[in-house]
């Protein structure tokens, strides 16, 4: 299965799994890489940090969203060590302003991708440099769970996406060898 919109899955994760006595599924897919993360901190598969009563993206507040991410985050980044470098930071900026990056942007969304919210977060990391490192990675967990609960709560264009439980009739149309081929 593909990537799931964030409000897809929320609704597949709410859902109970054949068998499952607590009506939780687990969360299928990833999210595109928008920022700059680290691949690990993307791709959240397998891991059902939402409750199916706080999922509801109507009744979500920014708050509750950012209190959420904070909580996943901290156990994500365990230690100061985990939270991503600048020199990290700063590749990801560079390799998204690489020809190849540009390129392929062009391609296949027909536009140059925005690669200002890397140099931000870069600029970000130099700031936290004069904190201890405890402090370093508490602001980088708060900087990060508003940036996703920003996310979670926004529309999107993955709106528009709903899961499909059950295949089309007649889709794909059989293949029958009775009619000749012209």
């Amino acid at each position: 299965m593909g990537f799931l919109s964030m409000k897809a899955r929320a609704r597949k994760e709410c859902q109970p799994e054949r068998g499952s006595e607590t009506g939780k599924s687990r969360i299928i897919g990833g999210r595109s890489r928008l920022g700059a993360q680290t691949s690990w901190e993307m791709f959240r598969t397998n891991v059902n940090h939402w409750s199916c009563s706080s999922i509801t993206m109507a009744a979500l507040d920014f708050k509750t969203a950012v209190k959420q991410e904070e909580d996943y985050l901290r156990s994500f980044y365990p230690t100061p060590a985990d939270i991503p470098g600048c020199l990290n930071l700063f590749e990801t900026w560079t390799g998204c302003n690489a020809l190849r990056s540009q390129v392929k942007a062009i391609y296949r969304y027909g536009g140059r991708p925005r690669c200002s919210q890397k140099m931000d977060d870069f600029k970000f990391c130099l700031t936290l440099k004069a904190l201890h490192p405890e402090e370093q990675r508490e602001a980088w967990v708060r900087r990060r769970a508003e940036w996703w609960a920003n996310r979670r709560i926004t529309k999107s264009s993955e709106d528009v996406w709903d899961i499909r439980e059950t295949p089309l009739d007649n889709y794909p149309p059989p293949l029958t060898f009775d009619e000749p081929l012209e």
